[in-house]
């Protein structure tokens, strides 16, 4: 009996031994956590295991819909996938984006099990490039499901052709582009009703707030993941572009409308035109999840847009996803991803023109 005392006694002594040596390393920091040094084989097992055991379970007792290899649905999940997976995921001909750790499955080289696939993308994957879709409806979710099911077995000529008439926008998914269709839809509108606003006066005039700001990056960081979020979303919405430009990592990964940008190609691109757009919208947040550890964080923010834009209302349901990390001078946001739809609508034909990416904010009503 005493001998069992005695391993008892040593086994405890052993196991706290053992977890204090494991917080004293995680707080030495001598751990990397870049995405160019990738994690040890160890850490990658147990992260591995634990996100595939996690979604296995949770979506064991989904039902898988009977019609998932109809045409229909495959056809209908094209859109989406061209709109929001492809840049990430890859294609056919076409290897995923290389910027990510972990990366992004190759969907086009194996068959997803349809229930996780399904839970995945409703839900998405924390500390991953994954964001949710909560803001979808779970028949454009499981049409999504179908098309990925679906392609492993598409050559080039097949994918091009599914996807060839899929829209940009992918049906209801809220999403708008700012090419040559919104250009044309701007001035057909302003030819119908001359009472109706031109959007190219403001992103005119905040392309010359920006050049007004010089070239140089302001020094600027957050004291936490979520005042770095609304730091960057007050900042557009005021017109300030070098100031909203400072909350972003210089390596900062931004995902909209199923591309992929970089900070400058943001400066050069959208920028302008989400000033733009935040400048004449009053926002309303209805959720927000904040998870940090490590020096890194994830937030996720449900909002409401309403205003009005070119005459018409506008009444949008944003869903944003943000992963941060923090460095010397502050929180700064590493990836960004946008995507929303209509409040209470099944057509987005009866929105106006907005930016692909809606913007989550806290803020209620912006004045300008």
């Amino acid at each position: 009996m005493k001998n069992l005392t005695t391993v008892i006694k040593t086994l405890v002594a052993v196991g706290i031994l053992a977890g204090l040596g494991v917080l004293a390393f995680a707080w030495s920091g001598l751990y990397p956590v870049s995405v160019g040094s990738g994690h040890t084989a160890p850490v990658a097992w147990v992260l591995e295991t634990v996100r595939e055991r996690s979604v296995a379970v949770r979506a064991a007792d989904l039902v898988v819909p009977s019609d998932l290899e109809s045409p229909e649905r495959i056809a209908a999940g094209a859109g989406h996938y061209k709109s929001m997976c492809v840049d990430c995921h890859g294609k056919p001909g076409e290897e995923p984006a290389d910027v990510f750790d972990p990366a992004p499955p190759a969907l086009y080289r194996h068959r997803v099990d349809p229930a996780e696939a399904f839970w995945t993308i409703k839900n998405g994957l924390k500390m991953t490039a994954m964001p949710s879709h909560l803001d979808h409806s779970d028949q454009e979710n499981w049409d999504a499901v179908a098309f990925v099911r679906a392609l492993p077995d598409m050559d080039v000529a097949e994918y091009e052709a599914l996807t060839a008439d899929a829209s940009h926008d992918h049906g209801n998914d809220g999403g708008h582009d700012h090419g040559e269709d919104s250009d044309d839809h701007h001035d057909d509108a302003a030819s119908e009703d001359t009472g109706h606003h031109d959007d190219s006066d403001m992103i005119s005039k905040a392309s010359e707030a920006m050049s007004g700001e010089g070239d140089h990056r302001h020094e600027m960081g957050a004291d936490s993941p979520e005042s770095a979020i609304e730091g960057f979303h007050h900042a557009l919405a005021e017109g300030r572009a070098e100031a909203a430009l400072a909350y972003l990592h210089p390596r900062v990964t931004i995902v909209e409308g199923g591309h992929i940008q970089t900070i400058d190609e943001y400066r050069a691109g959208h920028l302008a035109s989400d000033m733009a757009f935040l400048g004449q919208i009053e926002i309303e947040q209805l959720s927000r999840t904040v998870q940090s550890a490590g020096g890194q964080a994830t937030v996720e923010t449900r909002s409401r847009f309403t205003g009005t834009i070119d005459g018409q209302p506008l009444d949008l349901e944003s869903s944003e996803f943000a992963t941060l990390i923090e460095t010397e001078k502050g929180w700064r946001i590493s990836q960004i991803a946008w995507n929303s739809r209509p409040c209470g609508k099944n057509d987005v034909t009866d929105q106006p023109e907005a930016p692909d990416h809606q913007h989550a904010s806290g803020e209620n009503d912006h004045d300008h």
